[in-house]
């Protein structure tokens, strides 16, 4: 297996005029994209062909193409291709894409955080992008995650207020927040969609889990790391990146995890491609 991330390095939002660091982009990748081919836990890395002049915030596949969300919009690197083409068209000036995902049509969605506050775009089929939620301007979208009924769950912090989780049942129009508080055990970093169903949202402090829908939520066993990013391989194991640097990976919906590597800086972001390589 290979795996694609990124480094993480530090950096403050001062290109947004906030005062203070954006706790869940502390760590934010630098201009760059990786990838490195598995042997045991030894690992090695690559650099791939941009995007260049921005900094990376997310990655998500659609059919082999994997979709990167930087701080100065989004690119996309076709299959068995090595470069990368701006999909930014129509959105916003000074929007930072943190949070990707992609329906089973193949619409891509995106969480945002720029000078108006934070967003989730729809991307139509005429490429141009769509505003579909609208947040304050101390909060952010962190993460999206779509499940088989095509629900879209939203992950948001919020600074000076309740962050949590968001749910919508009719593809953006409308949405309710079914977890979520004022303390930050409650910063939602990444979401997940197990393949039978369940949410995982990594947190300040673990991870948390629903198997009803977004209804009802535990904290399930892992550990007190801040949980930044997961991807679904291709056979149903899930991989956690934290901002320790550790991955772990688990093949029971996140009952039990197992070790798999240490890097050198946090994990932010994980994507995997068609043929599985994380």
């Amino acid at each position: 297996m290979m795996f694609k991330a990124c480094i993480a390095l530090r950096t403050d939002y001062r290109k947004f005029h906030v005062s203070f660091l954006l706790l869940i982009c502390l760590f934010i990748f630098n201009c760059d994209l990786f990838d490195q081919k598995d042997s045991g836990i030894n690992f090695s890395w690559q650099r791939t062909n941009g995007p260049f002049g921005s900094e990376v915030y997310a990655l998500t596949n659609t059919n082999g193409d994997i979709i990167a969300g930087a701080d100065n919009g989004i690119f996309r690197m076709k299959k068995n291709e090595n470069s990368w083409r701006d999909i930014s068209e129509n959105l916003p000036d000074y929007t930072a894409v943190m949070a990707l995902a992609v329906n089973a049509d193949g619409i891509i969605f995106a969480g945002t955080y720029g000078m108006d506050g934070c967003g989730v775009y729809r991307r139509d089929g005429n490429g141009s992008w769509t505003k579909i939620y609208s947040g304050g301007i101390w909060s952010v979208v962190t993460s999206l995650a779509i499940d088989s009924d095509g629900n879209i769950f939203m992950g948001r912090v919020v600074f000076f207020g309740a962050s949590g989780i968001f749910r919508s049942t009719n593809n953006g129009s409308t949405w309710t927040n079914v977890y979520g508080g004022s303390d930050m055990s409650n910063f939602i970093n990444t979401l997940t969609i197990t393949d039978s169903g369940d949410i995982l949202a990594g947190i300040y402090e673990g991870i948390v889990r629903s198997t009803d829908g977004g209804n009802n939520w535990e904290i399930i066993n892992f550990t007190e790391s801040n949980v930044k990013s997961f991807v679904n391989g291709l056979d149903g194991e899930i991989f956690a990146g934290t901002d320790d640097g550790s991955i772990y990976s688990t093949d029971s919906n996140g009952e039990t995890w197992s070790f798999k590597s240490q890097m050198e800086t946090m994990v932010n972001s994980l994507a995997v491609d068609f043929q599985g390589n994380i």
